[in-house]
C-alpha cells in the first residue's frame, strides 16, 4: 500500500514538474504532454531497490540470492516496449481508418 502511495506521489510530482518547466520555458504545452509515468515509475523503483538493498547485510542469506542477468532483462523489456509501441501505432492507424471511412457514410460534418 505504501508503494502505491509513493508511486502516486512520484507521478503527481513529475507531472507538476513537467507543467512548471513547460510554463517557465514557454513551450506551449509540449513538455507537459510528454508522458512521465514510465520515467517516474523507473526512478521510484530504483530508489526503492537501493533502500531495500542498503538494509541487507553483505554476507548472509540475502547475499546468496542470484540476481537476474542485466542484458537479457534489458532485452526482454526492450522487446515488450517495442511490441507495445507497434501495437499502439497499429491501433492508431486502425482508428484513423475507421474514422475516415465512417465519416464518409455517417451524417454530419467530418469535423467534430
Amino acid at each position: 500500500m505504501a508503494r502505491t502511495g509513493a508511486g502516486a506521489v512520484a507521478l503527481t510530482a513529475a507531472q507538476a514538474a513537467a507543467e512548471r518547466l513547460d510554463q517557465r520555458v514557454g513551450a506551449d504545452g509540449r513538455i507537459a504532454r510528454v508522458p512521465v509515468a514510465v520515467s517516474a515509475g523507473v526512478a521510484l523503483a530504483v530508489v526503492l531497490d537501493r533502500v531495500r538493498r542498503s538494509d541487507q547485510p553483505e554476507h548472509g542469506p540475502a547475499a546468496r540470492r542470484v540476481s537476474a542477468a542485466t542484458v537479457p532483462s534489458l532485452g526482454a523489456s526492450g522487446l515488450v516496449v517495442g511490441a507495445l509501441g507497434v501495437f499502439a501505432a497499429l491501433d492508431h492507424a486502425a482508428a484513423e481508418l475507421a474514422g475516415t471511412r465512417l465519416a464518409r457514410v455517417l451524417p454530419g460534418s467530418a469535423r467534430w
